[in-house]
């Protein structure tokens, strides 16, 4: 009935919230950023097991398609592993020398690099990302 159906409701909006560290967080993703708050954190691409390519023209293997000034064709690769605890392990690595990409302000090199939840990316000159990843804090 509708009275059953207002007091799930209502027993659901009074549940206490869980914090962020009670949730075991199982996947990773990357979440947008923009100067226009309204359009940050409008896209989120989920990152999968596995190697993930990431580039700006669709006709290849790419999983992640990022248009805009300096991104190439083939620009990087983010691998995402979990181990048997569930911890995520997430790297970045460019595809080329002239694939540009900074990590907190910081220019990548070929060796690439770990990533940490609320890591800030920047690929080619302005398409800027936040890791979100919170099983994998940077110490």
């Amino acid at each position: 009935s509708f009275e059953n159906e207002v007091a799930n409701q209502q027993a659901i909006l009074n549940m206490p919230a869980s914090s962020e560290s009670d949730l075991k967080v199982q996947k990773a993703s990357l979440i947008n950023l923009n100067a226009d708050p309204m359009l940050s954190g409008q896209l989120v691409f989920d990152v999968i097991p596995g190697e993930t390519h990431i580039g700006c023209k669709s006709e290849g293997a790419l999983n992640f398609i990022v248009s805009g000034l300096g991104i190439k064709e083939k620009h990087a690769t983010l691998t995402c592993d979990a181990d048997s605890y569930g911890e995520i392990s997430l790297s970045l690595q460019p595809c080329s020398e002239e694939a540009t990409i900074h990590v907190n302000g910081s220019k990548l090199d070929m060796k690439g690099r770990s990533l940490f939840h609320n890591d800030r990316i920047i690929f080619g000159a302005y398409s800027a990302f936040r890791v979100n990843c919170a099983s994998k804090v940077s110490n």
